[in-house]
């Protein structure tokens, strides 16, 4: 029962001082981006989660600081995934404002 008032009261109030003690204090923004992976054959439907990131990042400078190919299917000596790897490269820059890129 205690979990229950717990849960329902207490952590909206933490979270919403989380939210503003992280607003205040962290002066980047950064995420891995494995899920591009997903997107290898739209391309193009990746652009929302980027422009997503773009405004969520406010004035902070945004840090791509991992873009990797860990998907089986896709670790293959082929000029497609350098081009599509690239391809991603120019679209953290241009649609997030990507200040840092990652690759691993």
């Amino acid at each position: 029962m205690k979990e229950t008032i717990f849960l329902k009261f207490c952590l909206p109030y933490l979270g919403k001082q989380l939210h503003k003690i992280l607003s205040v204090d962290i002066d980047y923004s950064a995420t891995n981006e494995y899920d591009y992976q997903n997107y290898f054959l739209n391309p193009n439907g990746f652009d929302s989660s980027l422009v997503n990131w773009h405004n969520n990042a406010a004035t902070r400078p945004f840090l791509a600081v991992e873009l990797c190919v860990n998907d089986g299917k896709f670790q293959i000596d082929s000029y497609r995934i350098a081009l599509t790897m690239g391809q991603f490269y120019q679209k953290n820059l241009v649609l997030a404002n990507t200040v840092l890129l990652g690759h691993c």
